[in-house]
């Protein structure tokens, strides 16, 4: 298994550096701040209050979105408000009016920019559309002999109306006896489409592995939809609902069972841009089942994110799955973890 997830971040890393050679755009977008200073660039995107602009001299920055006083762009950019609207076109704030115009083939919009909680470049190359972070974490206790090895993964591809994400997490935990190393895995693409405003559909593929819910697989394949029940640049708060068939087979069990499954997920999230920066996130799954009665599974993640150096975190996370019939005779078994780790955002 450790051979697995080493193929798999070797793989990332290739990937990554493709992306690198191939992403980008020239920097001719200007943007201006609230101090006077002039920054030729390229926009990349605004989002949770952060204007992210890449330059040849400085590199990638992030620059709080109330400091920018003036921005011009001819390239062609997806604008989100508050109340979920979208305009598409090259944008131009100028200083002093406080509001960002939007030019589209045909149309013009203003937008208060006060009001815009997202600004995302639509690119024309399949690597400048590719967003995502890198995350591994070692944890050792040597009272308990107990080690851990965390591998963390995700990215995000973005066109004007289309996002898909591929998460991949790998959780190895040695107890330092003579029993096989206890693995978890949690591996999903997930696709959203925007349907209206606040309202998007989704469908998404998850494939689980965990040895301490005696669980050997689970293919979870899921449709459903989500709602932004607020979104601004100091905080995100969702709620979704769906369907999902479950096909999963337990350690030692020679065949697999299918059930159905109702989805219900809600998730919140604070950001905090003065430095340092701190973001904190709770996301909650749960999966009542509508084929086994009385069955119900739950998934929880909270994180905690410090900014050490530019593009640079530590990660403090608490992760826990359970299930109130994991094993055959029915008995409730939940499993968690608390991991700490360095990750990298590209």
């Amino acid at each position: 298994m450790r051979r697995v997830t080493i193929i798999i971040l070797a793989i990332g890393l290739v990937l990554i550096g493709l992306g690198r050679s191939y992403a980008g755009r020239p920097k001719t977008d200007v943007v201006v701040l609230s101090n006077g200073d002039h920054i030729t660039c390229e926009i990349k995107q605004l989002d949770r209050g952060k204007l992210q602009i890449k330059t040849d001299d400085m590199g990638t920055i992030s620059i709080k979105w109330h400091r920018v006083v003036a921005i011009s762009s001819q390239f062609y950019f997806r604008v989100e408000t508050r109340t979920g609207r979208r305009y598409f076109g090259s944008i131009q704030m100028i200083e002093g009016e406080s509001t960002l115009k939007v030019s589209g083939v045909e149309t013009v919009a203003t937008v208060s920019a006060d009001n815009v909680v997202g600004i995302m470049p639509i690119e024309r190359t399949f690597w400048s559309r590719i967003d995502g972070s890198l995350n591994i974490g070692y944890n050792y206790t040597k009272t308990s002999g107990v080690a851990q090895f965390t591998f963390q993964w995700n990215n995000l591809y973005r066109t004007k109306k289309r996002l898909v994400r591929l998460n991949l997490q790998t959780t190895l935990t040695d107890n330092g006896d003579s029993v096989d190393t206890m693995v978890r895995q949690d591996y999903e693409a997930h696709y959203d489409h925007i349907i209206r405003k606040r309202f998007s559909g989704s469908a998404s593929v998850t494939f689980q592995r965990n040895d301490e819910l005696s669980l050997a697989s689970r293919y979870l394949f899921s449709l459903g939809g989500t709602i932004n029940l607020r979104k601004s640049n100091h905080d995100l708060l969702y709620f979704s609902l769906g369907a999902a068939l479950n096909s999963e087979t337990t350690t030692g069990a020679t065949s697999s069972s299918e059930s159905a499954e109702g989805v219900l997920s809600a998730g919140y999230s604070i950001f905090v841009y003065d430095s340092p920066k701190i973001q904190i996130s709770a996301d909650a799954k749960g999966y009542p089942s509508i084929t086994e009665s009385g069955r119900f599974r739950l998934n929880t993640d909270i994180t905690f994110s410090y900014e050490l150096l530019r593009d640079f975190y530590l990660e403090l996370s608490w992760y826990s799955q359970y299930d109130n019939q994991a094993t055959e005779d029915g008995e409730a078994k939940r499993d968690y973890s608390v991991n700490l780790g360095v990750g990298w955002t590209y």
